[in-house]
């Protein structure tokens, strides 16, 4: 996997990567910038460099968000997504198994 990290004074602020690696296909995930950090850059600038990096390869990009993220969507509409499906998962645990 690609993964970029931002950090602070040797700790660790942002980060940036792939979850899976296809043939053609790269996908995000776990994308995150430190609480006391959002809005400064820092998460624009580690999409920015990871999405050249992908694009140099001659690779395409996908990712999913929850629909309450807003923060992310309006970080991944600037560095030019735009949705193209709206679907939801749902996840259950059954502590009985």
């Amino acid at each position: 996997e690609i993964v970029l990290v931002a950090e602070k004074n040797g700790i660790p602020i942002a980060k940036a990567g792939t979850n899976a690696r296809g043939y053609n296909i790269y996908q995000l995930g776990g994308v995150f910038t430190r609480e006391e950090d959002r809005r400064k850059g820092i998460g624009f600038y580690l999409m920015f460099e990871l999405l050249n990096k992908i694009f140099r390869e001659n690779k395409k990009v996908c990712l999913f968000v929850k629909k309450t993220n807003t923060g992310a969507i309006r970080l991944y509409e600037k560095l030019g997504f735009s949705m193209i499906d709206n679907f939801s998962i749902t996840y259950l645990h059954n502590s009985n198994s």
